[in-house]
């Protein structure tokens, strides 16, 4: 999934955790821990951070499609749905939304089919 070590990993959490001590109000700070978190598999602490950079700027880049693709690990599906069209509705380019919203209405449909039978 990426080619960083888990030191590099462990050094950026490192890293954007003091520049969230001397600035806390830096949401980008925020997304930066949160996207080492998500490399680690802390996806509960990338959510927590995802949360807190949507609430410093909900414009920011990324934040929807992080957090979506966090709920997703974390098999909350319905929350993972909605951020991933958020993330679409903002940033339409981003071909991870897609895909992750692609995966989630297929298990959908056939969780639907199954239940039928």
């Amino acid at each position: 999934m990426n080619n960083f070590t888990i030191e590099e990993i462990t050094n950026v959490i490192k890293e954007s955790t003091e520049q969230i001590r001397i600035d806390p109000n830096n949401a980008s700070n925020y997304l930066i821990r949160a996207v080492a978190y998500r490399f680690k598999g802390e996806f509960k602490l990338a959510i927590t951070d995802l949360d807190k950079a949507i609430n410093l700027d909900p414009e920011l880049e990324g934040t929807y499609n992080n957090r979506g693709v966090m709920y997703f690990c974390l098999k909350d599906f319905n929350r993972s749905i909605k951020d991933l069209n958020e993330a679409i509705r903002r940033e339409p380019n981003v071909a991870e939304s897609y895909y992750y919203r692609g995966v989630l209405y297929y298990q959908k449909k056939i969780s639907i089919k199954v239940s039928q039978i």
